[in-house]
């Protein structure tokens, strides 16, 4: 299984390395890939998975998930908490983990 979070419609350098220098060895494995992320739009979600994830590895996945999202204010720098206090008016730390999503993830993973 292979994801990371979405920021600012990007996942972390580090997962789209990760991705780019094992993909061969991923082509061969039972792959998943997930997104958390803030984005409400479902169409939107399917963008950023097929903009964050080579679509090779898209295709041979036996899953994806959007698995809902997680503020941390206390974590966040001066300039992250700006733009989400802007871009999503979200003034304090909360949870939105999707559950079910991450469990219909694994039910596919363990098939």
């Amino acid at each position: 299984m292979v994801g990371g979070s979405i920021y600012v419609g990007n996942i972390q350098k580090e997962v789209k390395e990760f991705c780019r220098d094992f993909e061969a060895e991923l082509l061969e494995k039972n792959l998943g890939l997930f997104i958390c992320a803030g984005e409400k739009n479902e169409e939107k979600r399917l963008d950023a998975i097929r903009i964050n994830f080579p679509s090779e590895m898209i295709d041979h996945s036996t899953a994806t998930g959007w698995f809902g999202y997680e503020v941390h204010f206390e974590k966040a720098s001066f300039m992250d908490r700006t733009v989400i206090r802007l871009m999503m008016r979200i003034k304090k730390s909360f949870s939105d983990l999707k559950n079910e999503n991450i469990a219909e993830f694994a039910a596919k993973m363990n098939a």
